[in-house]
């Protein structure tokens, strides 16, 4: 249940040991969870994250917005840009394990606007917001996060909202696997969060890894 904010990060990680651009403005945290088993519920807490995150930005949009939207398996969008990302690790020491749970939310854009290379992908919440407006929109927002994931953690529940939420489904999209790329088609979510692929007339199961949207 420990959690460590940052309102900046200066050497921000991502999956597969990317960077993860953190500017000032944003809403950073980490996440200490015990899940009673591990190997069971791994695979949801990303969901479950998903889904609480989705649901807490959501809050804070205007009346009649369209719901925050989710891309397999850690990454929320709106307005086909991505505004968050999540990343669960697992941690063992000894007899004991924990999942580190990371996410990091573009409140506002970035002075000076993104990087080059994310420039055509990154999103915010709001475009901007006076200094005291995001401070405790942050803390707003971690503790919208926090009510929602502690209803939902690790429990399969949150799956029909995950569905939901997620564009990807009945798709085109490629993934790397064993030095090659392939190209697949979403058919859903899998039980434990896995995502559901046809390739070549057979169904294909990914359990970890990342798909790109084929255009």
């Amino acid at each position: 249940g420990a959690a460590v904010l940052a309102e900046r990060q200066t050497a921000g990680r991502g999956r597969l040991g990317r960077s993860f651009f953190s500017p000032e403005g944003g809403l950073y945290f980490s996440l200490l969870l015990r899940p009673r088993d591990l190997a069971a519920d791994a695979g949801l807490i990303t969901v479950s994250a998903a889904v609480a995150l989705a649901r807490a930005c959501d809050r804070f949009l205007p009346e009649g917005a369209a719901p925050t939207k989710i891309k397999w398996v850690n990454d929320l969008y709106r307005d086909g840009r991505k505004i968050a990302g999540i990343l669960a690790e697992a941690v063992s020491r000894g007899s004991e394990s924990c999942v580190i749970l990371g996410v990091g939310v573009n409140l506002t854009l970035p002075e000076g606007g993104f990087p080059a290379e994310l420039r055509e992908k990154a999103g915010a919440l709001f475009t901007a917001l006076p200094p005291e407006e995001r401070e405790n929109l942050r803390l707003s927002l971690f503790e919208a996060f926090l009510g929602e994931f502690e209803a939902l953690c690790g429990a399969p529940d949150c799956l029909p909202e995950y569905r939901a939420r997620m564009f990807l489904t009945g798709r085109p999209v490629s993934y790397e696997k064993d030095g090659r790329t392939h190209e697949a088609t979403v058919t859903g979510i899998g039980e434990r969060g896995e995502l559901l692929l046809r390739e070549d007339g057979r169904e294909i199961t990914l359990s970890c890894g990342e798909v790109s949207v084929r255009v």
